[in-house]
Formats: C-alpha cells, sequence, structure tokens
C-alpha cells in the first residue's frame, strides 16, 4: 500500500462529528490506554481521507516527552 504524505491545507478543513470523534478516541485508547499521564502529556495529531465518504484509512501521530515520536496506521 502507498500513502501519500500528509499535507496540510491552511484553506480546507475537515469537520469531525461524532463518528469520527470515536474513531479518533479508539486509536488514542488503543496506544495510550494504560498510560494516562503519557497520554495527557504528549500531542497526538490524527489524520484522515479528506473525502467524508471514504474515510476507511487513518493515521496517528504521537509526540511525547522525550520527543520521541511514533505513527500508527489504522
Amino acid at each position: 500500500m502507498v500513502l501519500k504524505k500528509c499535507q496540510s491545507n491552511q484553506n480546507d478543513y475537515i469537520v469531525f462529528d461524532e463518528y469520527n470523534v470515536k474513531i479518533a478516541e479508539k486509536i488514542i485508547d488503543y496506544k495510550l490506554h494504560d498510560q494516562p499521564e503519557k497520554r495527557e502529556n504528549s500531542i497526538i495529531q490524527i489524520f484522515a481521507n479528506e473525502n467524508n465518504d471514504d474515510q476507511n484509512d487513518w493515521i496517528a501521530s504521537f509526540l511525547f516527552d522525550d520527543q520521541s515520536k511514533q505513527f500508527l496506521f489504522y
């Protein structure tokens, strides 16, 4: 599978609905379910396809206090 590089466009915004928020929470809980302090102190970015009808692929970026970075594909 080939993933295109995620690029944010200042003029385009994706509005997350309740379903999207649940998926984002599942992703965060999967990665940091037993680490509440790490969850609190990490920078988490979650990206989804901009086409609302085709949001099957999600990528999460986790930046931790020690400046290590991990990615999760969902």
